[in-house]
């Protein structure tokens, strides 16, 4: 997504004046953000910022902070932005903001913390944001990545098929009730009309097998149901 902010937004301000973190990134040329720093960013905690057209300088206490060197914010350049976050694996979503700094405009890139990494590069390298540098992300952090997002699938899986059990469950539940009202009332009946209790017999033996086809019915598809969820 792309906005474009006719004055310095107070995320952009404060990302200047805050320096290079491990949140915050400077690029002087939108061709300086590579598929690297999206993958990295997005497999941290807090996600990132990078500001395109910006250059680091430090002041004497060698406290850093941005300056405003400008650069273009045309639909390809944005475009080549956004390219190199779909090549990522799973494509990363990024917010594009244009922002204006007196008569220079820039780029604020913002990666949010990803909810269904970790990402890798088109070269299949995982990377993860270590202070002001992209570092590789080891098998242990990485094992456990994968396990934290394939625990918050299952937990949404399991939440959607729950609901269908229950579902399923109230309505067997409702199908029993009326049978046994249907069998206690043709029950009733049969014990007033004697001359035709071997019909009535017949039907009431007709309505439980019945009965017994639509448990068995609903016990299949609640089966199949937590078959899928174990699956």
């Amino acid at each position: 997504m792309v906005k474009k902010i006719k004055h310095l937004s107070d995320r952009a301000s404060k990302a200047l004046q805050a320096g290079e973190t491990d949140k915050i990134e400077y690029k002087s040329d939108p061709s300086g953000l590579s598929v690297d720093d999206l993958c990295s960013f997005a497999n941290s905690k807090f996600g990132g910022t990078v500001l395109l057209g910006v250059r680091e300088s430090r002041e004497k206490d060698s406290k850093s902070f941005g300056i405003v060197v400008g650069c273009p914010i045309d639909d390809s350049t944005q475009l080549v932005i956004l390219n190199k976050a779909q090549s990522c694996h799973p494509p990363i979503a990024i917010f594009i903001h244009i922002e204006i700094f007196i008569d220079k405009y820039f780029l604020r890139v913002e990666i949010p913390a990803s909810t269904t990494g970790p990402h890798c590069t088109p070269k299949g390298t995982y990377l993860v944001r270590s202070g002001t540098r992209n570092t590789a992300l080891l098998p242990p952090a990485l094992l456990k990545s994968f396990l934290d997002r394939e625990g918050r699938e299952f937990e949404m899986r399991f939440s959607m098929v729950t609901g269908e059990i229950e579902k399923k469950i109230k309505l067997l539940q409702s199908e029993i009730s009326s049978r046994i009202q249907e069998i206690s009332q043709e029950l009733g009946w049969a014990d007033s009309m004697f001359d035709d209790t071997g019909d009535k017999i017949d039907g009431v033996i007709s309505l439980i097998s019945d009965l017994r086809r639509r448990i068995d019915d609903s016990s299949d598809r609640l089966r199949v149901i937590i078959g899928a969820t174990n699956g």
